[in-house]
Formats: structure tokens, sequence, C-alpha cells
């Protein structure tokens, strides 16, 4: 059965709080998944780099889950559907990254996890709308 537009928009919207909420809840689960797979050594060798890939591997775990549904669900509006998604993690971890006397470290490990977790998400769900739209262009001279 297929609705009509006027009805597919208003579930479109009408959805968007508890898509914002399940990219929220998602990301911190893939946090949480990235620090069980890869784990800082008790001697904090390599912790930096671990670190680093952790939240790279958070973002890219994020973006692989929701890139499909919210480009089946949003279709064109999708990568700024993506864009809304990521505000409600960025409002609750900002303050925390510019905390005044925050290692510079720390500041720049969490900088480029919010960095990749907005590029990786809004990247690969505009990939996804493409593809699902069918615009994609020929590669291929």
């Amino acid at each position: 059965m297929k609705l009509p537009t006027v009805a597919r928009q208003a579930l479109r919207i009408v959805l968007l709080p508890a898509v914002m909420l399940a990219g929220f809840i998602l990301y911190g689960q893939s946090i949480g998944l990235a620090d069980v797979l890869m784990p800082v050594p008790e001697d904090r060798r390599l912790a930096l780099p671990i670190l680093i890939s952790q939240g790279f591997l958070a973002a890219t775990l994020s973006a692989a889950v929701a890139c499909f549904p919210l480009a089946w669900l949003y279709r064109r509006a999708a990568p700024g559907v993506a864009v809304l998604t990521t505000l409600p993690v960025l409002y609750t971890t900002l303050p925390d990254v510019l905390q005044d006397g925050r290692h510079p470290a720390s500041m720049f490990i969490h900088a480029l996890e919010l960095a990749s977790f907005v590029i990786l998400l809004v990247g690969a769900t505009w990939l996804a709308s493409r593809h699902l739209t069918g615009r994609r262009r020929d590669s291929h001279g």
C-alpha cells in the first residue's frame, strides 16, 4: 500500500525526533563497542593512536548502520537529516571538549572524533541517498 505524498511527508516529520534520538543512542553504543574492540593497554603504550582509532571506528560504525535507513526514509533530504542527527551528539559533547583546563591532546582527540562522526555520517548518507534515488552518474568518462 502506497501512502499519499502528504502522509509520507507528515510521517517523515513526525519521525524526525525519534531518528535524532536513535542517532544519539547509536553513536553512544558505537563508542562503547569501539572501546571493547580496541582497548587501551594498561601500560598506556600507543594510547593516543588507539584513542583516535576508537573515535574513528565509532564514527564509521554509526555511519555504516545509519546511512541506508536514513536514505531510505528521507531520500533526497537524507543528508540534511543526517546533519540534524549529529546535533544532539555535538550539543552534549562540545561543552566537555571546550572545557577550560583540558589537555590539548584530549581536546584534539575529541574534536577529531566529532568531526569524523559528522563527516562520515553525512557523507555516507549522501552517497546512500544518491544510490537509492538512482541519481548515480557514470564515473567512466
